[in-house]
């Protein structure tokens, strides 16, 4: 006979919150890098083991020298799936997946002449951290390594995450 199993991942849970990323970055000569933080606000469902998170965040740089004036401005969203060891304590270690999309813009006014060029980079990642969880409250700290389309080198990148449990 033919049979199915069925999964019981349990009542659904939804969170959200903000966080800061903290990303060790390339500069355009590869010999430097340098540490950039951006803010970023996220939304979480969390089905028993597994959590799924949309990450937003958004940056922007300037730089000027004499009538040379460089804007650059970046949004980025992502999706990662994690999947939680549940222990019998309020901390759960997990790993992590994902994958995002970044928009950027570049303006650049030399004297009188002005340009604005915009782009997209595909990435892909992989993580781990620990989720600490206390009532509705939850405190997430994560490593992470991504790879970029334009890049071959990984970006490495630390975040910290606070949010709540809605449901």
């Amino acid at each position: 006979p033919l049979t199915f199993a069925i999964v019981d991942v349990g009542r659904a849970q939804w969170g959200g919150g903000a966080g800061m990323e903290t990303r060790l970055q390339r500069e355009v000569n590869p010999d430097y890098a340098d540490l950039r933080n951006s803010g970023l606000i996220y939304g979480k469902i969390s089905l028993r083991s597994w959590s799924f998170l949309l990450e937003i965040s958004r940056s922007e740089q300037e730089t000027s020298s004499g009538s040379l004036k460089v804007e650059s401005r970046s949004l980025t969203t992502r999706v990662w799936g994690r999947y939680g060891f549940q222990l019998p304590t309020q901390w759960t270690p997990f790993l992590s997946a994902g994958l995002g999309e970044t928009f950027n813009q570049v303006e650049t006014e030399f004297a009188s002449s002005h340009d604005v060029r915009n782009g997209n980079t595909g990435s892909l990642g992989l993580g781990g951290g620990l989720t600490g969880t206390f009532g509705q409250f939850q405190v997430d700290g994560e490593l992470r390594a991504s790879v970029f389309e334009y890049s071959k080198d990984p970006e490495l990148s630390a975040l910290l995450r606070v949010g709540f449990l809605i449901l």
